[in-house]
């Protein structure tokens, strides 16, 4: 074989270029890492038949940087308090991050997420009731790279759920319209 010609050695040099400037981008925004691990302070209110109710809670997520600068997916598991019960959620997101600035990466997220209800009797003598809800979650937020391995975290979001809760015998089922704020802090390793 004979020695590669110009248009061989110019496709070289840039494959070099563009491995450096990926090199270069991923130092430069703090993604050179695979995973973002936090924890989050979350309040919610939901619409259900007329009624409005409202919680708040903490959770925690893990973030799976799949393809870096262009998709993540993450795993969040929260517990709401609400009234006068608990409300346990997971959401698996699949989620498109923009590298505005090397400090500021807004993002938009869509994925399927699950609740679990614990309610407890208004009074001694009502039963307590137990339910599930299943839907899809829509997020929008950005995080705030104060530091290469440490962001903060801030989201709205919109769940719309089929919530169904038993009390003794009975069953009764229901669209939710949830709308939701979280933030708190992700760490990068």
């Amino acid at each position: 074989m004979g020695k590669p010609g110009l248009p061989g050695r110019i496709l070289a040099l840039a494959g070099i270029v563009c491995a450096a400037r990926l090199a270069a981008a991923e130092e430069e925004h703090g993604h050179a890492h695979r995973f973002h691990v936090g924890v989050i302070g979350s309040a919610a209110g939901a619409f259900v038949g007329g009624e409005a109710f409202h919680a708040v809670g903490d959770g925690v997520f893990v973030t799976w940087l799949a393809l870096p600068h262009r998709f993540e997916v993450e795993l969040s598991a929260r517990a709401l308090s609400t009234e006068g019960g608990v409300e346990l959620s997971h959401d698996l997101l699949g989620k498109v991050p923009f590298h505005v600035r090397p400090w500021f990466h807004p993002f938009i997220a869509i994925g399927p997420t699950v609740a679990e209800y614990f309610v407890g009797g208004e009074t001694r003598d009502a039963p307590s009731r137990h339910g599930w809800g299943v839907g899809g979650a829509l997020a929008i937020g950005a995080d705030f790279w104060l530091a290469r391995d440490f962001a903060i975290v801030a989201e709205l979001n919109y769940n719309l759920l089929y919530r169904s809760l038993t009390a003794e015998s009975e069953t009764a089922g229901a669209l939710v319209n949830e709308f939701g704020a979280t933030s708190g802090a992700l760490f990068a390793f």
